[in-house]
């Protein structure tokens, strides 16, 4: 995978602070050990460009990890430059810009990342299973009256 390239890469030759984190993937795991691996995460990684939803970015922000993700649609709905780190879709070279920049501010201001994981958690906080089923009956009702 290129990102894992540059990124070892870079941190071997001093370029990036990344030497001393490692890559936790979490394919396979359970809920209980996907819930601690995102609370001691510093960056949630999300490269998905076909998800519809994307349920994980929204548990990420909600355990206080940094979203790192394409900037698009349907993420967008909740992903934002003030809670999360955008780059373009296939961009990822910004995206390994974007990792070295969370984690050079982590190291040097950790403080700094309070708004930007507050303001994630308080994005992430509007997407209930209650608000999910309201919209849902919305936009249900809305097609059945014909003002769909």
């Amino acid at each position: 995978m290129r990102a894992n390239f540059v990124y070892g890469s870079r941190a071997a030759r001093g370029l990036n602070r990344l030497s001393g984190y490692e890559w936790v993937f979490i394919k396979d795991l359970s809920e209980r050990q996907t819930a601690a691996v995102l609370a001691d995460s510093l960056i949630f990684l999300f490269l998905s460009t076909i998800e519809g939803f994307g349920r994980m970015p929204i548990e990420a922000m909600l355990s206080g990890s940094v979203v790192c993700a394409y900037g698009i649609e349907p993420l967008t709905e909740y992903l934002a430059p003030d809670n999360a780190l955008l780059a373009p879709a296939g961009d990822v070279l910004a995206v390994v810009d974007a990792i070295e920049r969370i984690v050079e501010r982590f190291e040097t201001a950790p403080q700094s990342l309070a708004p930007l994981t507050g303001a994630a958690a308080r994005s992430a906080s509007r997407f209930t299973p209650l608000r999910e089923q309201e919209s849902v009956v919305r936009a249900w009702n809305a097609i059945s009256s014909g003002a769909g």
